[in-house]
């Protein structure tokens, strides 16, 4: 169940932190990793909070893998 109040919460401080500590203009392409667990307004909600675009896809394992070594 998609929490809307929280998904908006986490949204601002993610640009907050974006714009502030990395000086960067806000994102119009939304990156979901995982297309599990979300709503089907989720598109919706994002579009109405100013992205364009929304992608969803999985790292390949190889990928993640040397991402986080």
């Amino acid at each position: 169940v998609l929490d809307y109040a929280s998904t908006l919460t986490q949204l601002q401080s993610g640009w907050r932190f974006i714009e502030e500590e990395l000086q960067l203009p806000r994102p119009k392409v939304a990156w979901i990793m995982d297309s599990f667990g979300n709503s089907k307004v989720t598109p919706t909600l994002l579009s109405n909070q100013g992205f364009d675009y929304m992608f969803i896809g999985r790292l390949w394992r190889n990928w993640k893998k040397q991402l986080t070594e």
